[in-house]
This record gives C-alpha cells, sequence and structure tokens, in this order.
C-alpha cells in the first residue's frame, strides 16, 4: 500500500471499488446484503451466487466472463448512475 492507504494503481479507481478492494484486502467479504433469496457473497478466495436453497460458486473464467457482462449492461442500460449508498461500509453493497 501506498501512503494514505491505496493500493498501487488504485489512483482512477472509483471510491467504491477502492473500499471493496480494501475490505477484501483486510479478509473481510462483500455480500449483497441481507435480504430473502438470491444474492452473492465475494471473498479473496472466490466468487458464490446463493438462493435460500442453494449456492453456486464460480471459477475464474465465469468470474471474468460475469464481469464482461455486466460491464456491458452497465455501459448500455438506460438507469442512472448508481445511487449513493453508504451501506457497502460495512461489507455490504447497494442492490
Amino acid at each position: 500500500m501506498r501512503a494514505g492507504g491505496a493500493a498501487p494503481g488504485t489512483g482512477r479507481v472509483p471510491a467504491r471499488v477502492r473500499e471493496a478492494l480494501r475490505t477484501l484486502a483486510e479478509g473481510a467479504a462483500l455480500a449483497s446484503g441481507p435480504r430473502r433469496g438470491l444474492g452473492w457473497t465475494i471473498t479473496a478466495a472466490g466468487v458464490r451466487l446463493h438462493t435460500d436453497t442453494t449456492s453456486h460458486s464460480f471459477n475464474l473464467r465465469e468470474v471474468a466472463d460475469l464481469q464482461a457482462a455486466l460491464t456491458a449492461w452497465l455501459h448500455t442500460s438506460n438507469a442512472p448512475g448508481p445511487a449513493v449508498d453508504e451501506s457497502h461500509r460495512s461489507g455490504h453493497l447497494p442492490a
């Protein structure tokens, strides 16, 4: 880490991503939040989607494919930008 707590190469990374990087570097998990039904959990060890009754861990290729698909969707979506939500500070990112 550089002075000021930023990891090398994260200078142009959005604040939400920097916070997520810090959370993972501290050994904590990121999660979709406490709600019933479908959700996700990300740790340094992997990515897991889950429902009330089942879960699936993704391999590296599946994670890369999911990231590409979500990034494309975010760039083509007519939805407004992400809402400001401080809940990710507790390890949960906004839904």
